[in-house]
């Protein structure tokens, strides 16, 4: 539990939010969501996969719960802009189109 200390939760939360690799999956499947439940399990997906082909890459593999638990909240996260996203621009072009 060392590593899953305040300063370092945020370190990491704030690297796996800025990480492209990670960002633009979560992106894409919060765009094409349709309902809230579907952008949390595919947020939870996304993240849950991305780390296990970091952890494939890496020398050294291992996988710890807390760069797992941040990297799924960071997935969630940009899902979540992504889907907001989508709904803002549909009421906004409901709202242009009725008189």
């Amino acid at each position: 539990m060392s590593e899953l200390t305040l300063k370092v939760a945020f370190v990491i939360f704030v690297a796996k939010l800025l990480d492209p690799f990670a960002a633009a999956p979560a992106l894409v499947v919060g765009y094409f969501c349709r309902a809230w439940w579907q952008v949390v399990i595919a947020a939870a997906a996304v993240g849950i996969i991305v780390e296990m082909i970091l952890v494939a890459l890496e020398q050294t593999p291992g996988i710890h719960e807390g760069r797992l638990l941040m990297g799924v909240l960071a997935a969630g996260v940009w899902s979540n802009l992504a889907f907001a996203f989508k709904m803002w621009r549909a009421k906004a072009a409901r709202k242009i189109e009725e008189p």
